[in-house]
Order: structure tokens, then sequence, then C-alpha cells
């Protein structure tokens, strides 16, 4: 008799043990999908704001790159307009002032 009670005491504590790992998927799964659902509406936020550029998210890469290209060549541009600064080490000439 003593068998029958320690084997229904055992099934009784993996059952119980089953429960609680059961309520723990139940309380992860509820928590990916708001993550997911959170997740799913800043992508749709994002994709509305790069189309209100009048960007297609799928051009996003080749854009970037052309306003990099763009970007270094006004650089360049801008470089080229402007004298360059005096070395601190070469002597100004005479009558200019720094």
């Amino acid at each position: 008799m003593n068998t029958q009670i320690g084997h229904t005491t055992d099934l009784t504590t993996r059952l119980e043990g089953l429960k609680q790992r059961a309520e723990t998927a139940r309380t992860e799964k509820a928590r990916a999908e708001a993550t997911l659902e959170s997740l799913e509406k800043q992508h749709a936020e994002l994709v509305a704001e790069i189309k209100g550029y009048g960007i297609e998210p799928e051009q996003l890469d080749a854009e970037i790159t052309r306003l990099e290209a763009e970007i270094t060549d006004a650089l360049a541009k801008a470089e080229a307009l402007l004298p360059p600064l005096a070395d601190a080490n070469t002597p100004l000439p005479i009558g200019q002032v720094s």
C-alpha cells in the first residue's frame, strides 16, 4: 500500500510540474505575441515614414548610397572653393595678420 501512495505522490508532483510549465509557456507566448504586435506596428510606421520621403523601402540601400555620394561630392566642391588653412608653423607674409 505504501508504494501506491508514493507512486500517487510522484504522479501528482509530475502533474503539478507540467501545469507550471504549461502556464509558463502560455505567459511566454503571450509576451512574444505582444512583442511581435509592437514590432509589426513599428515596422508599419517606419515604412510609412520612408514612403513619405518618396522612397520605396526596397530601394532604401540604393538611396543611402546615392545620398552618401552626393554628400561626398558636395564636400569636395566646398573644399575646392575654400583656400587651405595656413599651417601654424608657416609664417604669414609681411603685412598679413591672421
